[in-house]
């Protein structure tokens, strides 16, 4: 004949890592119960995605994208304090212009803006990398 054991409350234990001896049956967690119903209802009705839509500060762009080239066209120490202070000194001199995308039409215009702003970012850049006159490199 077998031997009746009480092995259910150790084996939900380990299965669940409570180490507090609180015994929780994912099964019956209403949140696990929610999150299976509302999978199985969407099977048959799945969900239209919609184009996620993006917001970008075209300035930002310009500037992490030309920094490096004219710190190192002037020679300029390009440590991360450098970068950081030259990149918070652009942002705060020359005012944000943000553009959603949504979709790839939205390329075109963001490629327009960049070309229009580009001019205004490098002298800024090169103004401030100029007046940036600290060079780590030389710290001994």
């Amino acid at each position: 004949m077998n031997r009746k054991t009480n092995k259910t409350a150790p084996l939900l234990r380990l299965l669940t890592r409570s180490d507090d001896g609180a015994i929780i049956n994912p099964i019956i967690d209403d949140n696990f119960k929610e999150g299976v119903i509302y999978l199985r209802s969407n099977v048959n009705n799945p969900v239209e995605e919609k184009p996620e839509v993006v917001e970008i500060n075209i300035i930002s762009e310009l500037i992490s994208e030309w920094l490096p080239q004219t710190m190192k066209r002037f020679n300029s120490c390009d440590c991360a304090l450098c970068r950081a202070d030259i990149t918070v000194a652009a942002l705060n001199e020359i005012p944000a212009k943000y553009v959603r995308i949504s979709d790839e039409t939205d390329f075109k215009e963001i490629e327009a803006l960049k070309e229009k702003y580009r001019a205004q970012v490098i002298s800024t850049l090169v103004k401030l990398v100029l007046r940036n006159h600290t060079d780590h490199r030389k710290i001994s």
